[in-house]
This record gives structure tokens, C-alpha cells and sequence, in this order.
């Protein structure tokens, strides 16, 4: 008998020795938001999908806790319940849903009063709230007031394609008129910096509205170089350079927290500047030069889109790699040009920016682009039109972005 008696005290205590921690550890309790916003995440990892957002003072029910997460509740639109994870740092721990069972301590149940009393009252404001809203719904009453800045540097491409064929017509020309001996350096007007800043508001959970401008610049230099007889050299020169100002309103869509894409229109304020120098003759090409000097400026809406990827580095800040296509031609150039040369001759004319082709005696045709107060019309022009100057290409930028 005494056997038997002594069997079951031991079997009961092991039960029992099982029980209270696993009753312990399935313990639901309750935590509440002390953040501005907590992210609730489908993983218990910073980098894991974000299910929505959380305003502070948000009471969530939490199941158990895994490493620095919370495993919490929340109610779907449907009226299930739906499980996310939310980081120890983002909320506090209210108190147990019920009593532990067990052994308590004194100086936890006097932990436990303190935790107790101020908690519930909060209880009684806060409780209703996800009921009377899902998810999704909360995280759009959030995110329609946020506000963000990106500022960016990268590089563009740009076609530029009547302004390299103009700069390549020039050489072209002189080394016909020169010789073709000469040796030659071409550099297209292709690749420059871009710099640019954009502030954004959040109109839904999904879309945001931008207003920014970026500022681009290019010049390159191509050169024909020529030896003379004596010790002396003379050379072609032509500069061309591009400056480009575009003013955007955008529309952004966000599908995720990474990934977006991005359509607007832009306003392009533009200029576009050219050097020309060459000998004035054969007989002294070192010694008698002659430079035109042209500098325009123009303006023409356009459009662009973009598609991105987002990483975030801390709860308001944000890496961001960004490639885009902008479409603009300019049609309404104006400016001057001015012309000096060495034997003291100079003279400056205001007027549109034209293009044209020059014909030699030989039938060869060549591109170039001048600034003339009236449409040239002297013998060997042909084509003559108002430049309409691309202004197209690529963009690569990298930047930040701050929310507030």
C-alpha cells in the first residue's frame, strides 16, 4: 500500500513539474506600442515583408516571444485572426491576459500590482480599436500623412544625337578645307552628373506624390590638330556643352516596401553652349584664327518613368537605387553668337539657334548648328531649320531618403 501511495505522489509531482511551465510558456499577455509607429512583420526579422503599421498606443495580444520579437495577434478584415511579429524595442509588456498558475513569489505579485493597476484603464480606450479597423485600413490612416525627402547623385546618358553630329560636322568640314592629314580627337557629348532632390506625400497606402528637380551638366572638347612647316601647330577646336534643369511632378506606386515604380512630367529648363575656332586661311593657319562663341537657352516639357529598389537602414532612413528614361526635345532655343578673331574683327548678333547643312564645291554635305539673328540663306545652305535638339536618355541615381 505504502508503495502504491508513494507511486502516485511521485507520478502526480512529475505531472504537475510538466505542466505549470508548459501552461506558463502558452501564457498569453498583452504588450502595447511605445514608438511613434512599430512595423509588424511576417517574419521575426528585420528584413522580412512588412504586414502595416502601428500607431503608439496600440495594445496588441502577444503569444510568446522569440528572441528580441514578439509573436502578436491582430484581427484580418475577414474577422480571422492574423500573426506578425513586432521587435522588443518597439513595445512594453502590459500584463498576462490571466493569473499565472503556480508559485508566486512575493516580490512578483508586488511586481505584478505595479503592471496591473495603470494598465487598466488604458485597457478601456485603446481595446476597441482593432476592432473598428483592420489592417490594412490602419496602416493607410498612417501612411497618407507621411511626408519624405530624397536627395540623389548619379549619372545620365544622354543622346544628344543633332548636337554630336553638328560638333562632328564642324571637324569634318575644316579637315576637307585643311587637308587630310590632320590629326583628330572626337569626344561625343554622351555621358555627365546629376544631381536632384524630391519631396513625396503619401496620398494612399500604395501611391505617393512627388515634387523635386534634378540638375545635369556635360561638355567635352573635340579637337583636329595640325602640324605646320615651321615649329608652329594650329588646330580645329569645337566645345559643345549641355546644362539641363528638370522641374517634375511624379506619381509613385509602391507594391511592396522594396520595389516601386514612378511616371511624371517634367519641365526642362535647358541650355546648350558652343565654341568654334579655326584658322582663317591657309596661307597663316597658326597666326589668323577666328572663334565663334555661341550660348542658348530653351525650354519644352517632357515626361519620364522610373523603377526603383528601397533598403531600409533605420525606421526613418532609407537606401535607394534608381533608373530612369526621360523623353524632352527643344525646339525654341535663343541666344547669341559672337565672333572674334585675331586681326581685331568682332561682332555679336542675337537670335534663334539654327541647323543646316553646308555644301562644298565637291557635293559633300556637312551638319552644323549656329546661333543667326535671321535664317541663313548665303550660297552652299541647305536644310536650314530651327535645331530641335534631344535632350533624351538614361539616368542611374543613388540616394536617400528621410521620412517624416
Amino acid at each position: 500500500m505504502n508503495k502504491k501511495f508513494f507511486s502516485a505522489i511521485v507520478i502526480s509531482l512529475m505531472m504537475v513539474t510538466i505542466i505549470i511551465p508548459a501552461a506558463a510558456q502558452n501564457q498569453k499577455f498583452r504588450v502595447r506600442v511605445v514608438a511613434e509607429q512599430a512595423n509588424l512583420r511576417v517574419k521575426p526579422d528585420i528584413a522580412s515583408e512588412m504586414l502595416f503599421q502601428v500607431p503608439e498606443g496600440t495594445e496588441l495580444e502577444a503569444e510568446k516571444k522569440e528572441g528580441e520579437w514578439y509573436l502578436v495577434l491582430y484581427d484580418r478584415s475577414d474577422g480571422t485572426k492574423g500573426r506578425g511579429y513586432v521587435h522588443e524595442s518597439l513595445v512594453e509588456v502590459i500584463q498576462p491576459e490571466k493569473p499565472l498558475t503556480g508559485k508566486v513569489t512575493p516580490a512578483a505579485r508586488e511586481e505584478s500590482k505595479k503592471v496591473e493597476k495603470p494598465a487598466a484603464p488604458r485597457e478601456k480606450t485603446v481595446a476597441a480599436a482593432p476592432t473598428r479597423q483592420t489592417p490594412a485600413t490602419s496602416r493607410a490612416t498612417i501612411q497618407m500623412r507621411d511626408f519624405s525627402l530624397e536627395v540623389t547623385a548619379g549619372g545620365f546618358y544622354v543622346k544628344a544625337a543633332e548636337i554630336n553630329q553638328a560638333a562632328q560636322g564642324v571637324v569634318d568640314y575644316y579637315q576637307f578645307y585643311l587637308g587630310e592629314n590632320g590629326r583628330r580627337t572626337t569626344r561625343p557629348l554622351h555621358l555627365g552628373l546629376n544631381y536632384g532632390a524630391e519631396v513625396f506625400y503619401r496620398a494612399h497606402r500604395y501611391l505617393l506624390l512627388g515634387l523635386g528637380l534634378e540638375y545635369q551638366q556635360r561638355e567635352t572638347t573635340s579637337k583636329l590638330e595640325y602640324a605646320s612647316g615651321t615649329d608652329q601647330a594650329y588646330a580645329v577646336l569645337v566645345k559643345k556643352g549641355i546644362k539641363d534643369l528638370p522641374l517634375r511632378l511624379s506619381v509613385v506606386y509602391e507594391p511592396d516596401e522594396n520595389f516601386y515604380v514612378k511616371a511624371g512630367i517634367e519641365y526642362h529648363l535647358a541650355k546648350f553652349n558652343y565654341i568654334y575656332s579655326a584658322p582663317l586661311s591657309l596661307d597663316q593657319p597658326a597666326a589668323n584664327l577666328a572663334t565663334w562663341q555661341g550660348r542658348t537657352s530653351g525650354n519644352s516639357l517632357g515626361w519620364m518613368e522610373a523603377v526603383g529598389y528601397r533598403r531600409s537602414l533605420t525606421s526613418w532612413l532609407k537606401m535607394f537605387v534608381e533608373g530612369s528614361y526621360h523623353y524632352v526635345r527643344i525646339k525654341n532655343f535663343e541666344g547669341t553668337n559672337t565672333y572674334t578673331n585675331t586681326l581685331g574683327v568682332s561682332n555679336q548678333e542675337k537670335g534663334k539657334l539654327y541647323q543646316w547643312d553646308v555644301q562644298v564645291n565637291s557635293g559633300r554635305t556637312f551638319p552644323v548648328l549656329f546661333v543667326r539673328e535671321n535664317i541663313p540663306a548665303e550660297p552652299g545652305v541647305l536644310n536650314v531649320r530651327t535645331a530641335n535638339l534631344s535632350f533624351s536618355g538614361f539616368t542611374l541615381r543613388l540616394g536617400f531618403r528621410l521620412e517624416f
